[in-house]
């Protein structure tokens, strides 16, 4: 995360990282915070690690594993993963899954809507509860506010790609 941060791309320190985080042992010692940073950091240098996203997928959907998920972090593996197109049914199902649960979207921010409503776009998921819930977070006073002009640009184009208009979004 913070090689990346900082765009400094060391291609053997991600080697020697991407061959390490296979370990299942030393996997399981990181928390959820840790593997989305991961993953961010490699979408960002577009480094596609197919046996390290996948052994990251299946840490991602062990038991209770995204229970406590923050936004922030759901966002981000969401993100990750589309940016790398890097497709995991199994993991794009739980992501989805938590971000249709109780209180799902609900405590999101604008920058973690922005990014979900993009990877959603991206890889053409349909869903019109899921879409109808971002869409009335989007609109409420704790978002609308805080939008920057970019990031509602790219919210309402996803509406758009998705073939979902949302009357009050669009408008």
């Amino acid at each position: 995360w913070a090689f990346a941060s900082l765009r400094i791309q060391n291609d053997a320190l991600l080697d020697a990282t991407a061959l390490r985080l296979q370990d299942p042992e030393f996997l399981a010692q990181l928390d959820l915070q840790a593997i989305a940073n991961t993953a961010w950091a490699y979408a960002k240098f577009g480094r596609q690690e197919p046996a390290l996203m996948e052994a990251m997928a299946r840490r991602l959907t062990s038991k209770g594993f995204l229970y406590r998920a923050r936004p922030q972090n759901v966002a981000t593996v969401l993100w990750a993963y589309t940016t790398l197109q890097v497709p995991d049914p199994e993991l794009l199902q739980a992501l989805v899954a938590k971000l249709k649960s109780t209180n799902g979207v609900d405590t999101f921010n604008a920058q973690d809507l922005t990014m979900v409503v993009g990877a959603l776009a991206k890889l053409g998921i349909q869903d019109e509860a899921l879409m109808a819930a971002i869409g009335r977070r989007v609109l409420s006073s704790a978002v609308l506010p805080y939008l920057k002009p970019r990031e509602l640009a790219n919210i309402a184009w996803a509406f758009a790609t998705i073939g979902m208009g949302h009357e009050e979004v669009m408008t």
